[in-house]
């Protein structure tokens, strides 16, 4: 997960002239996270949710597809 604390480690460096890459390997951050922190003026927490985890996720999460006309088996707890 990414802290506040390796966002601004990670802009210390490469305000100091490392490279991205070597940068992003001492913040232990994949080298796409560290380039969306480095291009955005905001720390972690003042990204919205959908961006914090945008090296894990990359918006590939699905809406479930169910079928019409299906019935909800009711002897499953309702969870919403």
């Amino acid at each position: 997960m990414v802290t506040d604390g390796k966002v601004k480690e990670l802009r210390r460096l490469l305000a100091s002239g490392k490279s991205l890459a070597a940068s992003s390997r001492m913040t232990e951050m994949d080298e796409k996270t560290a380039r969306h922190y480095r291009n955005d003026n905001r720390i972690g927490h003042q990204l919205p949710a959908r961006d914090r985890f945008i090296g894990s996720q990359t918006g590939s999460i699905r809406k479930l597809q169910i079928p019409s006309g299906h019935v909800p088996d009711e002897s499953l707890p309702n969870r919403l």
